[in-house]
């Protein structure tokens, strides 16, 4: 096996404590059961190869070799914490990088990797454990203890279908991030080091790779309890929630470790909650038993504060808002109560009395998120003392009206300290950080607050100074943390060590510090690229095609890469039109087009640039090649927009451009408006009426025709069973199979096949019956009622046409009688209630906001190449059914 190829034994990494009781006391992964550090003849694969462990809390792991390691930063505070001096990684910073990536073992080390499961989203996910993270030992230092792990050093047993890699993007994030927030006074894992590799890993695009090495005092999860509980390994829970209690929370009974760690979580979000943290991935499997931030992903700082911001784009939902973070750790709390609960009864059903003891220490959350909250808030308002009505009075509504203006959070809280100053200046430093509102109303309203409610409860003089030092002036904003990434891949690597010391040294200071110059833009306004900036997608590069605030533009900085057509769907002379003047030259206008290769299938009928039919002259400012570089979507309803040769504007396809310009032939700025009352929505609703009709009258001629069938065959059989009983059966032959013939016999006379002894199998009678006249016009009037229900698509939107659809039911309900002699009683008539209730309920309450499409969309749809496989398999499938059906016929 290939191993790591020499020990690194620094004189720094001498002096770590290891104490590894976590893989002494808990038992491990008995498929290996040794570490390859120990037994090197084990096979390589076996550390590396995803597989289901049962009976186990870890295995042991192999951090793989990284191709040029090269040592980036390390945090001195957290060096210290485990006996280690920054100033000795640089004095080998090719050996340090080597051991802190994995490539090198450290002396005493022996790597392993956590097992756990978790709900992700709220879904029980199972078996999970740390795909790409292995926890080199335990440290002791000074009483506590710190497990150090590598994080994107390669795969381990738990890695699933990843490759077990971090890249530098998502590293450099997490590796500031940790020490920031405890910089913060957040409970928080720490960081050690960063290590860039030459790795190139792919995500969305190739990136290259990047190793973080992190410290907590255990990276024990919520998930770490719930994985043994739900295989009904109650043993195992207990024995690690014995092994938490030794090592953590010493003479605590199993129900006061619960409400330890109700305490902490409910201490720890009330921290996020205060500065305007959003952690993004509250699962399971990502909370601390010890109530420590860890697992730093697609993180943010509000910019403009909103209780509902959503910082991960793979939660549409907004499970894990800003808002919802207390919420999302009760339930979380919820889900750990459960195991501890069967640990504390030491059954699997837990005793009333132990139910009624968890449900009393959960319910101490909300009280104590509340006080913690209440508290920071009021050191960060400067509060002369604590009301009972603080949180009411002083601190909701100044939230209140951040949230009307979208105003700066992080800028809204430092400002406090200078409102005893100048009230004025600071309502107006306010309101220029503000994004949206009505701006003279908004500032009478909160220079009232400040004058009536905020400032007669001031504490003293020195208020401001106290203020300044809970109020950071410097945050890692999303856009912040991009800016540095982005000159760290350009070869500015060492503004990733001066970005470090600027959000832990001097984040609560006015300036940035000598050196740091170009930073002090950090704590100012968010840039134009830097708006709604999602941390968990694809990085940005110059010169990529961009959605910036809702519009599509071409990077001349770094900005959002578009990750799906729907994010960048339109050839956007921008919502920022007005400001481009129709004389503006090429180089202005090419900036705000979109990529070809962002096209929507609405891009291709008109109504807006076209790929294929750009028009033969370019847009106004641009050159005669810049038409083949566009698509729209087009604008929405009041947006800016242009219209061209009197025949292309760039509205939305239910729009029009409306310019009040008198020639046709030339360019001009517009509106986008509805056209006059579109009377043909009650064209699609006529449609659907009539489509669902015609449908279901084509179903029952097919029920019709199979019923005729049905009872010519029964007469048929009738008659020729009367005739063989005339006829004195072979001795040979049993009554009930002369039955059985004769009655074969007869259907094969039926179909207009000779009387003989070879039965007609089933198929050919289903066969017979579907080759009905009336079976095949039934077949053809069901077409028909589709095909109409789907053109009825392009006169109303979707939210109209779907539940009209249920029409078809009701239809059945007066056809079915009239033509297969099927009874209407009391059920079908509520029947038909209940669905015209459920039409009427979806429509009024779904409102018509769907667009609907156009007859060219539809054609598109159906010329689409999933549309084009799916009806062609249809098509086969349907052919050999007939085919083997006729084969089976002719015996």
């Amino acid at each position: 096996m290939s191993t790591q190829s020499h020990a690194y034994s620094s004189a720094a990494c001498t002096r770590l404590q290891w104490a590894d009781t976590f893989t002494r006391e808990l038992p491990g992964d008995t498929e290996v059961k040794e570490s390859p550090f120990v037994n090197s003849k084990v096979d390589e694969s076996k550390f590396r190869a995803s597989r289901e462990v049962r009976g186990a809390l870890w295995s042991w792991a192999l951090p793989e070799q990284q191709p040029n390691p090269q040592l980036i930063s390390v945090s001195q505070e957290g060096a210290s914490l485990v006996g280690l001096d920054a100033a000795d990684f640089w004095k080998e910073p090719q050996a340090a990088a080597a051991a802190w990536s994995g490539s090198a073992a450290i002396e005493g080390s022996r790597p392993w990797a956590h097992n756990y499961g978790g709900h992700q989203f709220g879904v029980w996910a199972g078996q999970l454990g740390d795909g790409r993270a292995a926890s080199l030992g335990e440290v002791l230092r000074n009483g506590q203890r710190w497990e150090i792990q590598l994080k994107g050093a390669g795969r381990t047993p738990y890695a699933r279908f990843a490759d077990g890699y971090a890249v530098r993007r998502s590293s450099i994030r997490e590796y500031l991030a940790a020490e920031h927030l405890n910089a913060l006074g957040v409970p928080t894992s720490r960081s050690l080091s960063l290590v860039f590799t030459d790795r190139t890993i792919l995500r969305e695009t190739p990136e290259k790779g990047a190793v973080v090495a992190r410290m907590a005092p255990s990276w024990v999860r919520f998930g770490s309890f719930e994985l043994p509980a739900s295989r009904h390994d109650h043993d195992l829970t207990r024995r690690l929630a014995d092994y938490v209690i030794s090592r953590h929370f010493p003479g605590l009974s199993y129900a006061e470790l619960l409400s330890r760690v109700v305490e902490s979580t409910a201490h720890m979000v009330a921290h996020w909650q205060a500065l305007g943290f959003c952690h993004g991935v509250m699962n399971t499997d990502n909370m601390s038993i010890l109530g420590l931030t860890i697992d730093y992903g697609p993180f943010a700082f509000l910019d403009a504060y909103d209780a509902g911001f959503i910082c991960n784009h793979s939660d549409p939902a907004g499970r894990y808002a800003f808002s919802e973070q207390p919420r999302v750790a009760l339930w979380n709390l919820m889900r750990l109560a459960g195991p501890l609960a069967r640990v504390m009864d030491g059954q699997p059903d837990p005793a009333p009395e132990t139910v009624s003891t968890i449900t009393a220490i959960l319910n101490e959350f909300g009280s104590q998120f509340r006080n913690e909250y209440t508290r920071i808030m009021r050191l960060k308002f400067g509060l002369a003392s604590a009301r009972d009505d603080d949180l009411e009075v002083i601190i909701q509504p100044y939230l209140d009206l951040l949230q009307e203006a979208k105003t700066d959070y992080t800028f809204a809280m430092r400002t406090l300290s200078r409102v005893p100053g100048s009230v004025d200046a600071a309502v107006d430093s306010l309101a220029e950080r503000s994004l949206a509102c009505n701006a003279e109303a908004w500032k009478d309203k909160l220079r009232t607050y400040f004058t009536s409610v905020y400032i007669p409860r001031l504490g003293p003089s020195d208020a401001a100074t106290q203020m300044n030092k809970v109020n950071p002036n410097f945050v890692l904003r999303n856009w912040v943390a991009q800016d540095i990434i982005d000159r760290a891949e350009n070869g500015d690597v060492e503004w990733v060590d001066k970005a470090l010391k600027l959000f832990t040294v001097h984040a609560f200071d006015d300036h940035a510090p000598s050196g740091m110059e170009g930073a002090e833009k950090y704590a100012g306004p968010v840039p134009e690229w830097g708006e709604g900036l999602h941390p968990s997608r694809t990085k940005r590069r110059l010169g990529d095609y961009a959605c910036i605030n809702g519009s599509c533009q071409y990077l001349v900085k770094a900005g959002e890469l578009c990750s799906s057509a729907s994010d960048c769907a339109a050839f956007q002379l921008s919502s920022r039109w007005q400001n481009i003047s129709l004389a503006d030259s090429h180089s202005a206008v090419e900036q705000k087009w979109c990529a070809p290769e962002f096209c929507t299938l609405e891009s291709t009928c008109g109504g807006a640039w076209t790929l294929p039919k750009a028009p033969y002259k370019a847009p106004p400012g641009a050159d005669a090649n810049a038409g083949s570089m566009s698509c729209c979507r087009g604008f929405d309803l009041n947006a800016q927009c242009g219209v061209y040769g009197g025949t292309v504007d760039t509205c939305s396809s239910d729009l029009v451009c409306s310019t009040g310009n008198s020639k046709p032939d030339t360019a001009a700025l517009g509106k986008c408006v509805s056209p006059e009352p579109r009377h043909q929505v009650w064209i699609g609703v006529l449609l659907v009426l009539v489509g669902g009709a015609t449908l279901n009258i084509g179903l029952n001629l097919q029920k019709y025709a199979f019923r005729k069938r049905q009872e010519k065959q029964a007469a048929s059989s009738a008659k020729s069973a009367e005739h063989c009983s005339s006829s004195t059966p072979p001795r040979s032959v049993s009554a009930d199979r002369i039955s059985r013939q004769s009655l074969d016999i007869s259907v094969a006379d039926t179909m207009g096949r000779a009387s003989t002894n070879q039965p007609c199998s089933k198929y050919a009678k289903w066969l017979q019956s579907t080759l009905n006249p009336i079976w095949l016009l039934g077949l053809g009037i069901f077409v028909v009622g589709n095909v109409i229900n789907f053109i009825a698509l392009q006169f109303a939107p979707q939210s109209l046409v779907a539940p009209l659809g249920a029409v078809s039911l009701v239809t059945n309900v007066v056809v079915a009688p009239l033509l297969n002699n099927e009874k209407i009683g009391w059920f079908d008539i509520g029947g038909i209630a209940l669905i015209i209730a459920g039409c009427v309920i979806v429509v009024v309450f779904s409102g018509i906001v769907q667009q609907n499409y156009r007859l060219c969309m539809l054609v598109q749809l159906l010329k689409a190449r999933p549309t084009v496989v799916y009806l062609c398999i249809i098509s086969a499938a349907i052919i050999c059914t007939y085919s083997f059906l006729w084969i089976v016929e002719q015996g």
